[in-house]
């Protein structure tokens, strides 16, 4: 516990230094989750593209929660998080010098997670699996040659997620100016990460990695131990009872 009479900079810069290290344990369990996940990523696949590969599933989801895991794609793209902001611009005023280190962050978790696609091509599942692939078919055939520029082809585009990893630095991102949503955030941004997995666009494993990614990035932009000379030093508490991001040590 830091001394009463330690200056409230201080208290900060500790307080951030203990989220930093948070978001760094919890990127390594996303990964560890990840490298786990490449031994069951056929098989649940598979189960996933059931119905395009000819095979009746041991169980299907509903057609109404399938067609509302596919809505909830907008959360991970760049329009809905643009929408979501401008939101925030209208009606969270004394929290709009937040909103550049949100955005931040945000944009750079997906731009990372984009440019990832390139040090290790993988075909999407959707285009890997098909009714005439081989039986002795394994994940480790997903994978391709060496790293390729940005803007290749899409269907080698599958590791990690970029639409998971936006998700998550959105989730990052509202959950630090709003912290009591923020197991609604994450909750959104893990339904994202099934919607990529149902849809055929990505492994698990590739939602897992690109959470991974977006964690320490997010997490670096929003909890690294600085202030921008538009934020004060001291900020009174929010009208609107939101925490203030800068006082805060949640």
């Amino acid at each position: 516990m830091p001394n009463p009479s330690t200056p409230p900079r201080r208290v900060r810069f500790a307080t951030r230094y203990r989220h930093l290290i948070r978001c760094a344990l919890a990127a390594a369990v996303l990964a560890a989750l990840a490298f786990g996940a490449f031994f069951v990523d056929l098989a649940v696949t598979r189960w996933a593209l059931a119905s395009r590969l000819g095979v009746e599933p041991a169980w299907r989801i509903g057609s109404d929660v399938t067609d509302w895991i596919d809505l909830t794609e907008v959360f991970g793209h760049g329009y809905g998080a643009l929408m979501i902001f401008l939101a925030v611009f209208l009606l969270d005023v004394p929290g709009r010098r937040f909103l550049p280190r949100m955005i931040a962050a945000t944009a750079t978790a997906g731009i990372v997670g984009n440019l990832a696609k390139c040090l290790i091509p993988r075909i999407r599942p959707r285009h890997f699996l098909h009714p005439l692939a081989l039986p002795e078919t394994t994940v480790w055939d997903a994978f391709l040659g060496p790293p390729r520029w940005p803007g290749g082809p899409n269907v080698e585009a599958a590791l990690p997620s970029g639409h998971t990893a936006l998700a998550v630095g959105l989730a990052m991102a509202l959950a630090w100016r709003y912290p009591r949503g923020r197991w609604y955030f994450a909750f959104l941004a893990a339904v994202v990460a099934v919607q990529r997995v149902v849809s055929g666009n990505h492994w698990l494993s590739d939602t897992l990695l690109g959470a991974a990614l977006a964690v320490m990035v997010a997490g670096a932009i929003l909890y690294w131990p600085w202030r921008p000379p538009w934020v004060p030093s001291r900020t009174p508490a929010s009208p609107s009872g939101a925490n203030d991001p800068e006082l805060s040590g949640d």
